[in-house]
């Protein structure tokens, strides 16, 4: 079972019956409003997700940097976690990096060569960037229908 199973079953069911282009179609969906909702400034990751909708390769060092920068963002999440003493602001901040490094995450992910993995993997990080994931969920189904 996968997470996205775990949260939004019947998203998980179309995709297993989608054809890759409707797979990477509501990965794409996904990844594009994570980017937008944590405000990344990071130009790997938005080469990245610009590759991804234009359909050209990535290349190792992207996918490097895609995984250390993923670390470095969780890092600073767990740090400020640990460290947070009820202040709201360090919530605010830790949240702030959470929500970075999720989709972070949702765009390695959609790296994946196998779009099935890719696109229950990338959209269920992503949908952890929003406090309403249902928006992701319909976003990626909504994707996945233009190419139906």
């Amino acid at each position: 079972m996968s997470c996205l199973e775990s949260v939004a079953i019947n998203l998980a069911e179309n995709l297993k019956q989608a054809t890759p282009t409707q797979q990477r179609s509501a990965m794409i969906a996904a990844c594009k409003l994570a980017y937008q909702n944590a405000q990344l400034e990071s130009l790997v990751a938005r080469n990245v997700l610009e590759q991804l909708a234009a359909n050209k390769p990535f290349s190792k060092e992207q996918i490097i940097e895609l995984e250390m920068l993923v670390e470095y963002l969780d890092n600073k999440y767990f740090s400020l976690q640990k460290n947070n003493q009820g202040n709201e602001s360090s919530k605010h901040e830790s949240l702030k990096f959470f929500t970075q490094a999720r989709a972070v995450s949702a765009l390695l992910f959609a790296t994946n060569l196998n779009t099935l993995i890719g696109a229950n993997e990338s959209i269920y990080e992503a949908s952890m960037t929003l406090d309403d994931n249902s928006i992701i969920f319909q976003a990626a189904q909504e994707a996945m229908q233009l190419y139906s």
